[in-house]
């Protein structure tokens, strides 16, 4: 602040800055304070916000995959892991027949499996 006066000071001695023009100014400075400081409130509130449901939501997917681990042994859930990744890469690629065959392949063995965020496997997968 006191570098702020110094400047207005100094710009208001050099360029014959009036009195009533330094009034503005510093009003104009106390209006951008206020809009800063409103600004920040703002952003904190979001900030709380946005972590309240991110707590609850792996709760969640916690739930899913222990559920998953009741289901699924840690071999097939590495096995679902590397059908689905590989299945993934080959849609994208000319051998996408072979990506549905993956797919195809956990819809039929692992017909409950999870996704990292907790939604079954089967209903996403494309047809």
């Amino acid at each position: 602040m006191k570098q702020v006066m110094i400047v207005l000071s100094v710009m208001m001695i050099g360029s014959g800055v009036h009195a009533d023009e330094l009034s503005d100014m510093k009003k104009d400075i106390e209006a951008l304070k206020r809009d800063v400081a409103e600004l920040r409130g703002l952003v904190r509130g979001s900030e709380t916000r946005n972590t309240e449901p991110s707590i609850d939501r792996k709760a969640g997917l916690r739930k899913k995959y222990e559920e998953d681990r009741k289901t699924y042994s840690e071999e097939q859930l590495r096995e679902i892991e590397t059908l689905y990744q590989s299945a993934n890469k080959d849609l994208r690629s000319p051998e996408a027949k072979a990506a549905k065959a993956l797919f195809d392949e956990i819809r039929r063995e692992y017909p409950d499996a999870v996704n990292h965020k907790g939604k079954r496997l089967a209903d996403l997968l494309p047809k």
